[in-house]
Protein backbone atom coordinates (compact mmCIF):
# COMPACT_ATOMS: atom_id res chain seq x y z
CA UNK A 1 0.00 0.00 0.00
CA UNK A 2 2.87 2.14 0.75
CA UNK A 3 4.51 1.28 -2.90
CA UNK A 4 1.15 2.41 -3.75
CA UNK A 5 0.63 5.51 -2.88
CA UNK A 6 3.88 7.08 -3.26
CA UNK A 7 4.31 5.88 -6.89
CA UNK A 8 1.12 7.58 -7.59
CA UNK A 9 3.39 10.85 -6.86
CA UNK A 10 5.62 10.50 -9.91
CA UNK A 11 3.76 8.10 -11.65
CA UNK A 12 -0.02 8.17 -12.10
CA UNK A 13 -2.70 8.90 -14.90
CA UNK A 14 -1.15 11.87 -16.22
CA UNK A 15 1.95 10.07 -17.16
CA UNK A 16 0.29 7.67 -19.42
CA UNK A 17 -0.14 8.26 -23.32
CA UNK A 18 -1.83 6.66 -26.04
CA UNK A 19 0.52 4.11 -28.18
CA UNK A 20 -0.33 6.41 -31.73
CA UNK A 21 0.31 9.50 -29.81
CA UNK A 22 3.42 8.27 -28.00
CA UNK A 23 4.73 7.34 -31.79
CA UNK A 24 4.06 10.50 -33.40
CA UNK A 25 5.24 12.63 -30.90
CA UNK A 26 8.58 10.60 -30.20
CA UNK A 27 9.14 9.32 -33.84
CA UNK A 28 8.64 11.88 -36.39
CA UNK A 29 10.48 11.03 -39.53
CA UNK A 30 12.99 12.91 -40.62
CA UNK A 31 12.96 14.72 -44.36
CA UNK A 32 15.79 11.94 -44.80
CA UNK A 33 13.88 9.10 -43.00
CA UNK A 34 10.92 10.02 -45.47
CA UNK A 35 13.20 10.35 -48.14
CA UNK A 36 14.94 6.42 -47.71
CA UNK A 37 11.04 5.20 -46.62
CA UNK A 38 10.42 5.80 -50.71
CA UNK A 39 12.44 2.60 -51.53
CA UNK A 40 10.22 -0.14 -51.19
CA UNK A 41 12.93 -3.02 -51.34
CA UNK A 42 12.35 -5.15 -48.10
CA UNK A 43 16.50 -5.67 -47.60
CA UNK A 44 18.97 -2.86 -47.79
CA UNK A 45 20.36 -0.89 -44.61
CA UNK A 46 20.56 2.20 -43.29
CA UNK A 47 23.83 4.04 -41.54
CA UNK A 48 23.53 6.84 -39.76
CA UNK A 49 26.45 8.29 -39.54
CA UNK A 50 25.65 10.68 -36.37
CA UNK A 51 28.16 10.57 -33.37
CA UNK A 52 26.21 8.17 -30.90
CA UNK A 53 25.66 6.02 -34.12
CA UNK A 54 25.39 2.40 -31.59
CA UNK A 55 23.85 4.31 -28.87
CA UNK A 56 21.12 5.34 -30.69
CA UNK A 57 17.70 3.72 -31.61
CA UNK A 58 15.31 5.92 -33.60
CA UNK A 59 17.18 5.02 -36.58
CA UNK A 60 15.98 1.38 -36.45
CA UNK A 61 12.45 2.46 -35.53
CA UNK A 62 11.99 3.04 -39.60
CA UNK A 63 15.31 1.38 -41.03
CA UNK A 64 17.13 -1.72 -40.86
CA UNK A 65 20.32 -0.32 -39.29
CA UNK A 66 23.91 -0.82 -39.57
CA UNK A 67 24.04 0.99 -36.18
CA UNK A 68 21.57 1.28 -32.95
CA UNK A 69 21.65 0.16 -29.56
CA UNK A 70 21.09 -3.07 -27.99
CA UNK A 71 22.24 -4.29 -24.70
CA UNK A 72 22.68 -7.74 -25.50
CA UNK A 73 24.19 -7.65 -28.88
CA UNK A 74 25.89 -10.99 -30.14
CA UNK A 75 29.91 -10.96 -29.87
CA UNK A 76 30.66 -11.32 -33.20
CA UNK A 77 29.00 -8.06 -34.64
CA UNK A 78 30.34 -6.19 -31.11
CA UNK A 79 33.72 -7.18 -32.48
CA UNK A 80 32.88 -5.94 -35.99
CA UNK A 81 31.57 -2.55 -34.61
CA UNK A 82 35.05 -2.27 -32.72
CA UNK A 83 37.52 -3.43 -35.36
CA UNK A 84 35.88 -2.62 -38.32
CA UNK A 85 32.83 -0.22 -38.08
CA UNK A 86 34.54 2.72 -36.02
CA UNK A 87 37.91 2.94 -37.37
CA UNK A 88 38.60 5.96 -39.95
CA UNK A 89 38.66 5.71 -42.93
CA UNK A 90 35.60 3.76 -42.61
CA UNK A 91 35.29 0.18 -44.41
CA UNK A 92 33.73 0.39 -47.43
CA UNK A 93 34.11 -3.09 -48.16
CA UNK A 94 32.59 -4.91 -44.93
CA UNK A 95 29.72 -2.39 -45.23
CA UNK A 96 28.75 -3.01 -48.78
CA UNK A 97 28.86 -6.78 -47.88
CA UNK A 98 26.49 -5.77 -44.72
CA UNK A 99 24.19 -4.04 -48.31
CA UNK A 100 24.64 -0.25 -46.65
CA UNK A 101 22.52 0.96 -49.30
CA UNK A 102 22.00 4.72 -47.84
CA UNK A 103 23.85 6.77 -45.53
CA UNK A 104 21.91 9.85 -43.05
CA UNK A 105 25.00 12.14 -42.76
CA UNK A 106 24.40 14.62 -39.80
CA UNK A 107 23.50 18.43 -40.46
CA UNK A 108 27.28 20.26 -40.82
CA UNK A 109 27.18 23.65 -39.37
CA UNK A 110 25.18 26.02 -41.25
CA UNK A 111 23.14 23.08 -42.86
CA UNK A 112 19.82 22.64 -41.08
CA UNK A 113 18.60 19.01 -42.06
CA UNK A 114 20.47 15.56 -42.50
CA UNK A 115 21.34 14.84 -45.66
CA UNK A 116 20.82 11.17 -47.98
CA UNK A 117 24.05 9.67 -49.46
CA UNK A 118 23.05 6.69 -52.29
CA UNK A 119 25.55 3.89 -51.96
CA UNK A 120 25.19 2.32 -55.26
CA UNK A 121 28.26 -0.39 -54.55
CA UNK A 122 26.25 -2.36 -51.65
CA UNK A 123 25.86 -5.83 -52.33
CA UNK A 124 22.42 -6.58 -51.74
CA UNK A 125 20.22 -9.27 -50.03
CA UNK A 126 22.75 -12.09 -51.64
CA UNK A 127 25.64 -12.71 -53.69
CA UNK A 128 27.61 -15.48 -56.14
CA UNK A 129 31.18 -15.09 -55.22
CA UNK A 130 34.30 -16.96 -57.31
CA UNK A 131 36.69 -16.65 -54.84
CA UNK A 132 37.03 -18.64 -50.83
CA UNK A 133 39.76 -17.55 -48.98
CA UNK A 134 40.37 -19.76 -45.92
CA UNK A 135 41.87 -18.36 -42.49
CA UNK A 136 43.03 -20.19 -39.32
CA UNK A 137 40.68 -18.86 -36.24
CA UNK A 138 38.72 -15.50 -36.08
CA UNK A 139 41.57 -13.00 -34.95
CA UNK A 140 42.80 -13.81 -38.86
CA UNK A 141 39.50 -14.07 -40.26
CA UNK A 142 38.14 -10.10 -39.00
CA UNK A 143 41.94 -8.95 -39.94
CA UNK A 144 41.41 -10.09 -43.51
CA UNK A 145 38.50 -7.94 -43.70
CA UNK A 146 40.89 -4.57 -43.25
CA UNK A 147 41.58 -5.47 -47.42
CA UNK A 148 38.94 -8.17 -49.39
CA UNK A 149 36.74 -7.57 -52.29
CA UNK A 150 33.38 -9.07 -50.82
CA UNK A 151 32.09 -9.26 -54.05
CA UNK A 152 34.15 -11.71 -55.42
CA UNK A 153 35.88 -13.47 -52.85
CA UNK A 154 34.65 -14.93 -48.99
CA UNK A 155 36.63 -15.14 -46.48
CA UNK A 156 35.88 -18.30 -43.98
CA UNK A 157 37.59 -20.28 -41.12
CA UNK A 158 39.27 -23.36 -41.75
CA UNK A 159 36.70 -25.38 -39.18
CA UNK A 160 33.49 -25.07 -42.11
CA UNK A 161 36.13 -26.06 -44.65
CA UNK A 162 33.96 -29.32 -44.49
CA UNK A 163 30.67 -27.08 -44.80
CA UNK A 164 32.23 -24.77 -47.51
CA UNK A 165 33.99 -26.72 -49.79
CA UNK A 166 36.27 -25.71 -52.61
CA UNK A 167 35.64 -22.44 -55.38
CA UNK A 168 33.00 -22.32 -57.49
CA UNK A 169 32.85 -23.36 -60.81
CA UNK A 170 32.57 -20.49 -62.76
CA UNK A 171 29.19 -19.08 -63.92
CA UNK A 172 28.35 -15.69 -65.54
CA UNK A 173 24.87 -16.26 -66.07
CA UNK A 174 24.02 -17.47 -62.50
CA UNK A 175 21.70 -15.84 -60.22
CA UNK A 176 20.16 -15.28 -56.95
CA UNK A 177 17.79 -13.64 -55.87
CA UNK A 178 15.64 -12.41 -53.12
CA UNK A 179 12.03 -13.49 -53.00
CA UNK A 180 10.50 -12.63 -49.50
CA UNK A 181 11.54 -11.14 -46.54
CA UNK A 182 10.06 -11.69 -42.87
CA UNK A 183 11.32 -11.64 -39.17
CA UNK A 184 11.63 -15.32 -39.26
CA UNK A 185 11.73 -16.83 -42.89
CA UNK A 186 13.91 -15.27 -45.34
CA UNK A 187 13.36 -16.73 -49.24
CA UNK A 188 15.70 -16.69 -52.19
CA UNK A 189 15.74 -17.99 -55.33
CA UNK A 190 18.55 -19.46 -57.24
CA UNK A 191 19.54 -20.50 -60.81
CA UNK A 192 22.89 -21.58 -62.13
CA UNK A 193 24.58 -24.44 -64.48
CA UNK A 194 27.45 -25.01 -62.37
CA UNK A 195 27.70 -25.44 -58.17
CA UNK A 196 28.00 -22.13 -56.35
CA UNK A 197 29.25 -20.56 -53.21
CA UNK A 198 26.55 -18.45 -51.91
CA UNK A 199 27.33 -15.25 -49.24
CA UNK A 200 23.77 -13.89 -47.47
CA UNK A 201 23.86 -10.43 -45.95
CA UNK A 202 22.34 -11.87 -42.65
CA UNK A 203 24.49 -12.07 -39.10
CA UNK A 204 25.63 -15.73 -38.42
CA UNK A 205 23.33 -16.82 -35.86
CA UNK A 206 23.21 -20.78 -36.02
CA UNK A 207 21.14 -21.10 -32.49
CA UNK A 208 18.14 -20.18 -34.02
CA UNK A 209 18.41 -20.07 -37.79
CA UNK A 210 18.09 -23.25 -40.36
CA UNK A 211 18.46 -22.84 -43.80
CA UNK A 212 16.65 -25.16 -46.01
CA UNK A 213 17.39 -26.00 -50.00
CA UNK A 214 14.28 -26.63 -51.75
CA UNK A 215 12.83 -28.18 -48.54
CA UNK A 216 15.93 -30.49 -47.13
CA UNK A 217 17.49 -28.86 -44.02
CA UNK A 218 21.11 -28.04 -45.39
CA UNK A 219 24.33 -27.06 -43.34
CA UNK A 220 25.86 -22.98 -43.56
CA UNK A 221 28.75 -21.53 -42.44
CA UNK A 222 30.07 -18.46 -40.99
CA UNK A 223 31.79 -16.37 -43.40
CA UNK A 224 33.32 -12.54 -43.73
CA UNK A 225 33.39 -12.92 -40.13
CA UNK A 226 29.16 -11.77 -39.21
CA UNK A 227 27.58 -13.28 -42.49
CA UNK A 228 26.24 -16.69 -43.85
CA UNK A 229 27.14 -18.71 -46.55
CA UNK A 230 26.63 -21.70 -48.36
CA UNK A 231 27.39 -23.98 -51.38
CA UNK A 232 24.38 -24.29 -53.45
CA UNK A 233 24.18 -27.25 -56.61
CA UNK A 234 23.88 -26.40 -59.74
CA UNK A 235 20.24 -25.87 -61.38
CA UNK A 236 17.03 -24.08 -60.20
CA UNK A 237 16.34 -24.51 -56.15
CA UNK A 238 14.46 -22.36 -53.49
CA UNK A 239 16.86 -21.55 -50.21
CA UNK A 240 14.75 -20.56 -47.08
CA UNK A 241 16.09 -19.41 -43.91
CA UNK A 242 13.92 -20.18 -40.91
CA UNK A 243 13.75 -18.74 -37.23
CA UNK A 244 13.38 -22.26 -35.42
CA UNK A 245 15.07 -21.87 -32.10
CA UNK A 246 14.73 -24.81 -30.12
CA UNK A 247 14.22 -22.78 -26.63
CA UNK A 248 11.09 -21.36 -27.82
CA UNK A 249 9.43 -24.57 -29.08
CA UNK A 250 10.54 -26.62 -26.23
CA UNK A 251 8.96 -24.13 -24.38
CA UNK A 252 5.77 -24.26 -26.23
CA UNK A 253 5.48 -27.76 -25.63
CA UNK A 254 5.76 -26.97 -21.67
CA UNK A 255 3.48 -24.81 -21.80
CA UNK A 256 1.02 -27.11 -23.66
CA UNK A 257 1.89 -30.21 -21.21
CA UNK A 258 1.36 -27.82 -18.18
CA UNK A 259 -1.97 -26.75 -19.42
CA UNK A 260 -3.05 -29.93 -19.59
CA UNK A 261 -2.24 -31.37 -16.52
CA UNK A 262 -3.99 -27.82 -14.98
CA UNK A 263 -7.07 -28.53 -16.36
CA UNK A 264 -6.87 -32.37 -15.22
CA UNK A 265 -5.91 -31.43 -12.26
CA UNK A 266 -9.33 -29.10 -12.42
CA UNK A 267 -11.19 -32.04 -13.59
CA UNK A 268 -10.19 -34.20 -10.79
CA UNK A 269 -10.84 -31.69 -8.09
CA UNK A 270 -14.34 -31.62 -9.44
CA UNK A 271 -15.01 -35.06 -9.77
CA UNK A 272 -13.59 -35.86 -6.48
CA UNK A 273 -15.92 -33.05 -4.91
CA UNK A 274 -19.16 -34.71 -7.17
CA UNK A 275 -17.95 -38.09 -5.47
CA UNK A 276 -17.97 -36.57 -1.94
CA UNK A 277 -21.47 -35.09 -3.12
CA UNK A 278 -23.04 -37.99 -3.84
CA UNK A 279 -21.78 -40.44 -0.82
CA UNK A 280 -25.34 -41.11 1.29
CA UNK A 281 -25.41 -39.70 4.46
CA UNK A 282 -26.15 -41.62 7.47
Amino acid sequence: FDLFSMDRHYLNADSYMEEDGYEAVSFLPTAADQQILQDKDPHFRVYNLSPDRFNEAVTTYFHRAVGGYNAAKLRIYQDLIETQLSKSPTNMDVLNMLDTRYFIIPPQQAQRQHEVYKNDEALGAAWFIKHIKYVNGPVEEIKALDEFGPRDTVIIDESFRNIAGSAPQADSTATIELVSYDNDEIKYSTNSQTPQFAVFSEVYYPAGWNAYIDGKKADYAKVNYVLRGMPVPAGQHEIVFKFEPASYYNGQKAVYFGNILYYLSILGAGAGLWRQRKKPTA
